[in-house]
Parts: C-alpha cells; structure tokens; sequence
C-alpha cells in the first residue's frame, strides 16, 4: 500500500507543472489538507496555474479542520475514517474563489484570530516555562532538548489528557454532545493539533522569546501547524519548508522516513535528516 503524504503548498507554488506530474506518479497518495486550498484562494495570486497542477495528480482531500474535529467529539473516533471529500478541484475554478471565499468567512476570520495569537503567544500564558533558559540554549541543544521532551510517553500521554480537555471546551461551546469515547489517540486530528501546539509554543519562546514569530506574517505559524497536525491522519509530508520539516520530524519519530524534503527541480524528495 502507497504511504499516504500530506502535501504542502511550498511544494504546489514552487513544483513546475512537469516536476509535479512527475511527482503524482510517484509511490505516495497524497493526503490534501483544506489549509491547502484556503492557501490557494488567499495567498498566492496564480490561482489558475496551482489548480492546473493539483489536477495533476490523484486528489483526496482531508475535510476542513472544525468537521474533522466536530465528527471526533461526536463519534469519538479518529477522524481518520471520516468519508474523504470528492476531487474537487476537478469541479472548482477560478470563477469559484470569490464563492468559496464567502462561504468559509467567518472560518477564515476564526483562523486568522487563532494563527495571530498563536504566533504572539507569551511566556506569561506558560507559568511552568523558562523562556530565559530556553534562549539561552543553541540550536543544536535546543532541538535535541525538544526531541527527548516529545518522545517522552508522559508527556504525550499529558498532550492527549489535554486535547480532551482542550476540544471538550470547544464541543460545550457549539453545543456538540460529548462521546463518552472521545479519548484522543495518536491517530486522532485533536492529539496532532495539541501536540504541534505543545512543540510549537516551545520553539517559538526559544527563537523570538515573547516577540511575534514573523512580524511580516504572523499566520504562518498556524498555517504551518495545520499542515503538521493533519500528520495524524497520514504517514507523513512534503514540504520545501525547513521549520515545517523540523516540528514535524519532532512531533513524529514513527513517522521519519516519510518526512520528506522538495528540492525543486533538482531531484525527487528526499527523507529529511535533521543537522543536531
């Protein structure tokens, strides 16, 4: 069976159209995440080209992030087996953005809100941290720190007690009725989402303390983390992104070989290898 990969926009934008036939022929299905097509309709203004290439390619598209985690609460089961959307870039145009756009405004305006404070997040909000230690540390020290703290079984057994809590506050707020059964697992979108959460807060107190990750874009922190999270669901990524490559390579050690770097136009993917 086909490892399934999460595909990252870098690689959409950069990927000529031939590379990226190339590359859908390859021996991966790709796992689409809905960030992606929000990505396409609001970040970058070649919307016609990236829909002609993601056409290229055999489409499955993951269901928007606040479904998956609504049929989690309910079923209290993995979203992993929630009935995959259709190919609809095959349907979709142009024509359609401003359509969609309207229709996912008020999701799109709850996204930013959450991607800004995520990226301004404050050492204020994490008594039990050291920001100051953690920027004392060098890059290599600091990433070998993250890595034995994620492999930990009790922190991770912690990421999931506070997933279930986390998204049982989210449920009482829409009124969604609790499964008895919703105990996040490491297969389960709620478990990946706080857990990049839990990496990311550390990396970012470490590179820019209690500043904003990337004061020109501010979102991207939440963008990236959607892409991570969605790991839950698949067998790993494809990203041209170096940080994106290094969470997801923390966050994931079963996961490793299918963590995969794009080179552009140089040669296919390769498994990344972190330099620590």
């Amino acid at each position: 069976m086909k490892p399934s990969i999460i595909l990252d926009a870098s690689v959409l934008i950069h990927c000529s159209p031939s590379s990226f036939r190339d590359l859908g022929s390859s021996d991966f299905k790709f796992l689409l995440p809905y960030t992606l097509l929000y990505e396409i309709y609001t970040a970058d203004r070649r919307h016609e080209k990236n829909l002609e290439k993601l056409r290229l390619i055999d489409q499955v598209w993951l269901r928007d992030m606040p479904d998956a985690l609504r049929w989690e609460i309910v079923k209290g089961e993995s979203s992993r087996k929630m009935p995959k959307l259709p190919p609809i870039l095959s349907t979709v145009g142009v024509s359609n953005i401003q359509r969609l756009r309207k229709e996912y405004e008020d999701d799109i305006r709850q996204y930013e809100t959450m991607m800004a404070d995520l990226a301004s997040f404050h050492s204020s909000e994490a008594p039990d941290e050291n920001p100051a230690e953690l920027c004392r540390m060098q890059r290599k020290e600091f990433f070998r720190y993250l890595d034995d703290y994620l492999a930990s079984q009790e922190v991770r057994k912690e990421i999931a007690e506070s997933a279930r809590y986390g998204y049982s506050e989210f449920a009482a707020s829409e009124g969604l009725t609790i499964s008895s059964a919703f105990l996040p697992q490491e297969d389960w979108l709620s478990f990946g989402m706080e857990l990049c959460i839990s990496a990311y807060k550390k990396w970012k107190l470490w590179r820019v303390g209690d500043g904003i990750a990337d004061p020109r874009k501010p979102q991207n922190a939440m963008f990236d983390l959607r892409y991570i999270a969605s790991m839950a669901l698949a067998d790993g990524i494809i990203t041209g992104e170096t940080d994106i490559l290094r969470i997801a390579w923390l966050c994931w050690p079963e996961k490793r070989k299918n963590i995969l770097r794009y080179i552009g136009q140089k040669g296919d993917p390769i498994t990344f290898q972190p330099d620590w």
